[in-house]
């Protein structure tokens, strides 16, 4: 069976290095799995795995929810009976408990909330740890087929929660064939699993390489609309880079058409929208994609005058040369509009 294909997003700004959390493929695709199996309703399990000198976290195992676990709309409650099991059947094989995950799902907040940060300082004083991890999972989009995944490290000297560095690690943890009694076993999984990674917002986006990556990616999604009669791509300039789509199968005067406009800032500033000139603007968040944006600009029936025209055409290959010259600024372009974050 091929390989899921696992994406990096860079997220959380920080002020130093972050943590790390280094963590298996396979427990990933666990945790998505189970989300998947809740979609509308929280849901959630521990994590287990060791640290290291340096205070890295390395999940080599991570537990779904126990049967009799409570799932609400906006909290997840695991069994308290299960948490105290799973604890000794990992110790026994050498593993300790990191700290816990659950799912935001369709909720739109992609870090922990406050109830969250108070469990997990709770946590820390309770059991004596110097440090928590907390992943929090959400579905981007409208559907259940990408998964995002944030990572927190609270620290017990602090109190205070920061976003952690991911580093992925290939294929199947070694301890995925450790059986916890009363687990529930998961769904399918998602066809798109992405964990984010803190991310430096002073450094434009074209600067750090994960971001170059990302832009890659979405660049090669944009190609792939063409099954669907449309045409779209990248186009460059400088620090800002614009999406350009249009309804191939589509002639008259009305046709429709999209475009948008990125800054230095992406993804963290919603982009700026130049056609079509619409009444309803879609919400930006970080991690839509740019397709997912596209298509539904593209329900718009009007385009805008088209602007005089100053990126250049960037195939993916192009985007991960060794950055680009910035262009001197041309003629002011029609008014766009901001989405809103």
């Amino acid at each position: 069976t091929p390989r899921r294909p696992i994406h990096l997003l860079l997220r959380v700004h920080f002020a130093q290095m972050p943590p790390t959390v280094h963590i298996y493929e396979s427990e990933l695709l666990r945790m998505a799995a189970h989300m998947a199996a809740f979609p509308r309703r929280e849901t959630g399990g521990e994590l287990f795995g060791l640290a290291t000198h340096s205070g890295a976290s390395v999940v080599y195992r991570v537990t779904g929810p126990a049967k009799r676990a409570r799932h609400l709309s906006t909290s997840f409650f695991q069994d308290e009976a299960f948490i105290r099991s799973a604890s000794e059947v990992a110790w026994a094989h050498g593993l300790q408990h990191l700290g816990s995950w659950h799912s935001h799902h369709h909720i739109g907040l992609a870090e922990p909330s406050g109830g969250d940060e108070h469990t997990a300082r709770a946590a820390l004083k309770e059991t004596g740890w110097p440090r928590f991890l907390m992943i929090i999972g959400n579905f981007p989009d409208a559907g259940e087929d990408h998964v995002t995944l944030g990572f927190t490290q609270f620290d017990a000297a602090s109190g205070v929660g920061s976003g952690a560095a991911v580093r992925t690690l290939d294929g199947q943890g070694p301890f995925r064939h450790l059986k916890f009694e009363d687990e529930r076993q998961p769904g399918r999984v998602p066809a798109w699993v992405l964990p984010r990674e803190p991310r430096e917002l002073a450094s434009p986006w074209h600067k750090q390489p994960h971001m170059v990556r990302r832009i890659v990616s979405e660049a090669h999604a944009l190609f792939g609309l063409a099954r669907a009669g449309i045409e779209a791509a990248i186009f460059l300039d400088g620090d800002e880079f614009a999406v350009r789509a249009t309804a191939s199968n589509t002639r008259s005067s009305d046709a429709r058409c999209a475009e948008l406009r990125f800054g230095a800032g992406f993804p963290d500033v919603p982009p700026e929208v130049v056609n079509p000139r619409v009444l309803h603007l879609p919400t930006w968040s970080v991690d839509r994609t740019l397709a997912n944006v596209v298509e539904e600009l593209l329900t718009q029936p009007v385009c805008a005058p088209r602007a005089e025209n100053r990126f250049e055409p960037a195939e993916p290959a192009a985007l991960l040369s060794a950055g680009w010259k910035r262009r001197p600024a041309q003629t002011a372009t029609p008014s766009p509009t901001r989405l809103s974050a």
